[in-house]
């Protein structure tokens, strides 16, 4: 209950900011509480289950197992990856489109992407309110960086599969929204918004934890 509560107070608080040195005035600010609420459930609840989820699984599935019943995993593993898919909208069987599809499905750019997803992930959650100036330019520089590659990657699969490819797989569309989520922002030059796109910019680490199952 005590906690219920502090999160109501800190909500309404939320709604109240103004700017720096200036007093708080009611209900100034209310998108800023959505974004306080969407920060708790996506990245302090759901993300954080997540992890645990997963940690919890490989050490319940690595323990106590025979040979055989790692056998059988790895086998049901390779089962799971090898099963056949329908793509509601056909891929471009042109050379081109052909040969960049094999280059994103490879081994090499699968861990150049995920590498890219690790480092942008693991650099945003080091961003704090009493970072210098410098670190804070490493940051926003990371930022330019990492977007610029998710765009490169984007531009990459609706080569591959088709402006329209992206219903066929979830990560791919969700990349899709998260990259014009993040033009907007830019466009606008909202830190509000940014700050929003960022949380989801962090659930891609979602894509990193399934390719490593």
């Amino acid at each position: 209950m005590t906690s219920t509560f502090k999160f109501v107070n800190i909500m309404w608080a939320c709604m109240d900011i103004t700017q720096v040195d200036i007093s708080p005035v009611p209900n100034n600010t209310v998108h800023s509480s959505l974004f306080f609420v969407l920060y708790t459930v996506v990245g302090g609840l759901f993300v954080m289950n997540l992890f645990v989820a997963f940690i919890i699984e490989g050490f319940s599935a690595a323990k106590d197992l025979t040979v055989e019943d790692k056998l059988y995993q790895r086998f049901r593993r390779v089962m799971h990856a090898s099963r056949p898919r329908y793509d509601i909208v056909k891929r471009p069987q042109n050379v081109v489109s052909t040969q960049i599809r094999k280059f994103i499905e490879s081994r090499i750019f699968q861990a150049f992407s995920s590498a890219c997803v690790a480092a942008n992930v693991s650099l945003m959650l080091s961003e704090n309110a009493g970072a210098d100036e410098n670190w804070q330019r490493v940051i926003d520089t990371q930022n330019h960086i990492f977007f610029g590659e998710l765009v490169f990657e984007v531009v990459l699969c609706a080569i591959a599969y088709g402006p329209l490819g992206f219903y066929n797989d979830f990560y791919r569309f969700f990349d899709v929204l998260v990259c014009i989520g993040t033009v907007f922002g830019y466009i606008f030059n909202s830190r509000a918004l940014g700050g929003f796109i960022k949380v989801f910019r962090l659930v891609r680490i979602i894509r990193l934890a399934a390719r490593s199952r």
